[in-house]
């Protein structure tokens, strides 16, 4: 089972284009870097575009510059890596089969 962590949400977030969210999410990490003002300013956008706007901002580039830096930051979600499920202790490794089922050896 994939472990569900708050990047991970982020990543399924921006995977299903619901900006909103992931960035709602984003703004509080703790360490964004040099991305943190455009993440943080693009989630405000969301929360009060009216305040964005009554200041003379544009609400949709401020939205927009923070999913970009978003993407910048970490990056498009890496594909879903496939663990071979490993044997119950106690059988081989090379072996799923239990140790009654198998054919005697010789």
């Amino acid at each position: 089972m994939e472990r569900v962590t708050k990047l991970s949400k982020v990543q399924a977030h921006m995977e299903k284009g619901e900006w909103r969210q992931a960035l709602a999410i984003a703004a509080r990490f703790p360490q964004l870097g040099k991305e943190a003002e455009a993440i943080k300013l693009g989630h405000e956008a969301w929360a009060h575009p009216d305040f964005y706007k009554q200041i003379g901002k544009d609400v949709e580039q401020l939205r927009k510059a923070g999913a970009d830096a978003r993407v910048q930051k970490y990056g498009p979600r890496p594909a879903k890596k496939t663990a071979a499920k490993a044997a119950p202790k106690g059988y081989p490794p090379s072996s799923a089969t239990p140790p009654n089922k198998r054919k005697p050896y010789p």
